[in-house]
């Protein structure tokens, strides 16, 4: 009977795992989006200026992703530190590497994903049309 519930506390955390890392991918493309958008006038000037659309990308990237890195950097160490209370629930060793790495892994795919629709979408725009926007 142990084994049953330890089994089902165990699905129902990864099935909340799941929609977590959904609830995520979508918060971070939001907040990429919003992120960007207000970036424009910036981008638009950095174009007019002779900045290359690939270095523009980079800034947009390297912004995003400095901010996902501490906040992972933080969720790791959250993880591995309340690791022991989610044991008691769970079947396996909740700081599992292979875990975390795949985590760690998805987080930073989604988020590039997420950032590099909307800087795109910053520079592929008329340097002109970007300093008229506001």
């Amino acid at each position: 009977m142990g084994r049953q519930q330890s089994e089902f506390v165990s699905g129902v955390l990864v099935g909340f795992a799941g929609i977590a890392l959904a609830l995520a991918s979508f918060g971070l493309f939001s907040v990429a989006c919003y992120i960007i958008a207000h970036r424009t006038r910036e981008f638009g000037i950095r174009i007019a200026l002779g900045a290359a659309p690939l270095a523009v990308l980079r800034v947009a990237l390297q912004s995003t992703l400095l901010a996902v890195l501490a906040g992972l950097g933080v969720g790791l160490v959250l993880s591995v530190g309340l690791s022991s209370v989610l044991a008691r629930w769970s079947i396996r060793n909740v700081d599992d590497p292979f875990v975390l790495v795949a985590a760690i892994g998805t987080l930073l795919l989604l988020t590039g994903i997420a950032t590099l629709i909307p800087a795109r979408r910053a520079t592929a725009i008329d340097p002109a049309i970007a300093l008229r926007l506001e």
